[in-house]
């Protein structure tokens, strides 16, 4: 880049323009890294409630407490179970791309549409496990 001081200026005039740089973005996980760069599966199955019968029961009976749980372990507002249209879609999804686990936001979206405690469930069983590993 060369420089010009004209005179009686305190500012120098440009004469050729900077390199241009690109900066990769991540849309979807708002630039963090995963937690781990390897693609994983969910710890447990979709129906596996009886694996965690606390989180089954709350899940059942109690849903919105429990999306507020899972909402404030992934360093969410407990607010997002009550403001965001389909809050385990979104957990979910963001989740999802966090931890490398394969799926889409369709595919969320319709398990936590028609599954809804058991997605729900799923995710706070596996949240459990790497909320002391992984920071969100």
């Amino acid at each position: 880049m060369t420089e010009v001081k004209p005179e009686g200026s305190h500012y120098p005039v440009v004469s050729s323009q900077p390199l241009q740089s690109s900066t990769a973005v991540n849309a979807q996980g708002q630039g963090q890294p995963p937690c781990g760069n390897w693609v994983r599966d969910w710890d447990t199955g979709l129906f596996h409630c009886g694996d965690d019968i606390p989180i089954c029961l709350c899940g059942i009976f109690c849903g919105l407490c429990l999306t507020c749980k899972v909402s404030q372990d992934m360093d969410e507002s407990a607010l997002v179970a009550c403001c965001v249209p389909l809050p385990v879609a979104f957990l979910r999804t963001k989740y999802r791309t966090h931890q490398n686990i394969p799926g889409s936001i369709l595919k969320d979206c319709l398990l936590s549409s028609f599954c809804g405690p058991c997605t729900l469930c799923q995710l706070a069983r596996d949240v459990n496990t790497t909320k002391l590993t992984c920071s969100y």
